[in-house]
């Protein structure tokens, strides 16, 4: 997978990024989606997204109920309209990273303009839940 050296440069932690830096127009989008997305979670499950550009970098999730803060992934995605989502889902950034594998430009290279993909919620037997992004033909 290609990873764009002047975007990891300048994205602490960057794991991957679809969006080539070839302009200064992309690196502002990259700079407003990390800076100011909108959480996932407000998202309603199901909720069909039109994915432009994913960016994944190493985070730090706040720990919980006395709980010590941990090592995540930090998703964003860029959609259709120009605004972006932010997860530390660990099932997402799972997902994520096949899609990165099969679809290093977000689907621009197959013709596509975005990726469609839905987010799902699947409870688990422990009663945690396994959060998922599925792609849709």
């Amino acid at each position: 997978m290609n990873t764009n050296t002047q975007a990891a440069q300048a994205v602490a932690g960057l794991i991957f990024n679809t969006i080539a830096t070839n302009t200064v127009e992309d690196a502002v989008k990259i700079a407003n989606a990390i800076n100011s997305p909108d959480s996932l979670a407000e998202v309603p499950e199901g909720t069909e997204l039109h994915v432009c550009d994913i960016i994944a970098s190493q985070g730090t999730r706040k720990g919980r109920n006395n709980m010590p803060d941990s090592p995540c992934i930090n998703t964003v995605f860029i959609l259709e309209d120009g605004t972006s989502v932010f997860t530390q889902s660990d099932g997402i950034a799972r997902s994520v990273a096949t899609f990165a594998a099969l679809f290093p430009d977000c689907g621009r290279s197959q013709g596509l303009p975005y990726l469609r993909m839905i987010i799902e919620e699947k409870g688990l037997r422990n009663g945690n839940t396994l959060k998922v992004a599925r792609l849709l033909v």
